[in-house]
């Protein structure tokens, strides 16, 4: 399937590899943020406030302009990726359209004759947007997650391995129940897909063939097939959402568990002096979510 749909994408492969970079430049420096702030913490704040000194302002003289370049790079790296992103979805998508129209004019009679109108149309049309939601959305949402994921683990092992493997304690239970909803999201929605192309074509029927309906008295049956359709896809729809908005709350969980092993283990570790409060605040940041 990866190798068919770089077919393509083959053509704005550059493009594709600049909104990839920028991508990872929009994480990497959405990571650096706190760092920045442990420095602030360990060596502006804490030595301040130790020494009793009234005013500190002045040692962020260097801190202020580094954060601000940082947080400018992170901004600029995000209209750069949703840019080429949303240029090769779009692109990539018109390809899709004019392969599927030209597809179309070489099939037999027997294929239309036997197929619904609605179901054949839906594949230039309500597929084809699936497929730009996932070049706009998806694919940028799994490389920017990948990339914070393990720019995540790198920075905290090197913080202090400690922390990191309580944060990563739970990852094995996340993603276990993650694929299994995974597998159970994408069977339904695949039924959600079809049930909208049988709606599709029942819309067109009925609207196609409205003179006959009016004239064999038939508008109740019609409208009656109608509902019984909309109402079988209105359903599939539900269930779609409702395995959906189970990852929410399982998340936020897994994210509570995290930060609640963080903060008990970090706490004792800052009391006994083995780790410093910047280390500790900056585990937040990056603890899984």
């Amino acid at each position: 399937m990866w190798v068919r749909f770089y077919q393509y994408v083959k053509p704005y492969r550059k493009n594709l590899a600049i909104g990839a970079a920028a991508i990872i430049g929009s994480a990497l420096t959405g990571l650096i943020s706190p760092y920045l702030h442990m420095i602030a913490i360990n060596n502006i704040i804490t030595p301040a406030a130790q020494t009793g000194k009234s005013s500190y302002l002045a040692a962020f003289e260097w801190w202020v302009p580094l954060f601000v370049l940082v947080t400018g790079a992170n901004y600029a790296f995000q209209y750069i990726q949703t840019y080429e992103m949303r240029y090769v979805g779009e692109k990539s998508v018109q390809k899709i359209k004019n392969e599927s129209v030209e597809k179309l004019q070489e099939i037999s009679l027997k294929y239309f004759s036997e197929g619904e109108t609605g179901r054949i149309m839906s594949r230039p049309t309500t597929d084809s947007q699936q497929v730009r939601i996932f070049m706009r959305m998806g694919l940028t949402t799994m490389i920017m997650d990948a990339a914070q994921i393990i720019g995540s683990l790198v920075i905290i092992f090197f913080l202090d391995w400690r922390l990191a493997l309580l944060a990563i304690s739970i990852l094995p239970i996340a993603v276990i129940m993650l694929w299994l909803l995974g597998g159970l999201s994408r069977r339904q929605y695949r039924r959600t897909l079809t049930n909208l192309a049988g709606l599709g074509a029942k819309i067109q029927e009925n609207t196609a063939g409205m003179k006959i309906i009016k004239a064999f008295v038939k508008e109740d049956d019609a409208a009656r097939g109608f509902n019984e359709i909309n109402t079988k896809t209105v359903n599939s729809y539900k269930r779609t959402i409702f395995i959906s908005n189970i990852y929410l709350p399982f998340v936020q969980v897994m994210r509570i568990v995290g930060t609640l092993l963080i903060l008990s283990y970090g706490t004792v570790l800052v009391v006994h002096g083995a780790i410093s409060l910047g280390l500790w605040n900056t585990s937040f940041p990056i603890s899984p979510r």
